[in-house]
């Protein structure tokens, strides 16, 4: 793919963004959204595995386009789910628009894992149609954390 086309096709995702933000601010925009439409605003992170009360966490970040740290955005994260299946941790994210979820942030909220052995782990984001890519690996370790 050219570089304009790639150029085109991050402006035709952010104005997407941009107009579905406008049209649907007073209705409901939930959704989850697929790896194209992650990747065109800035991606996604996971951060290593935290534990709190004996039970693992994942921090989680997509990056939407306008987010810096301490600034606002149009679109934020309102809910993350994980599950294992063998050494993946299968990772899925909601999104909706600041106006209808106001309390939520960029931040997306850690994926509750619970319990698990330790271990390497691959994330893996899961979009809607089940379609799967890869984020990064973490590391469970009860004995080190």
């Amino acid at each position: 793919m050219s570089i304009s086309a790639n150029i085109n096709k991050k402006f035709r995702n952010i104005f997407l963004l941009l107009i579905s933000t406008l049209v649907f601010s007073c209705a409901s925009v939930i959704t989850q959204p697929d790896w194209e439409f992650i990747q065109s605003v800035g991606g996604i992170e996971a951060d290593q595995l935290e534990m709190i009360d004996g039970i693992y966490y994942l921090p989680v970040n997509i990056n939407f386009a306008s987010y810096k740290p301490g600034t606002k955005s149009a679109m934020v994260c309102t809910d993350t789910s994980a599950r294992i299946a063998g050494k993946q941790i299968l990772l899925r994210v909601k999104t909706d628009s600041k106006k209808n979820a106001p309390n939520a942030t960029a931040q997306c909220p850690k994926a509750k894992i619970g319990g698990i052995p330790d271990g390497n782990y691959r994330v893996v984001y899961i979009g809607p149609k089940g379609d799967s890519q890869k984020v990064s690996d973490v590391v469970a370790n009860l004995a080190g954390g």
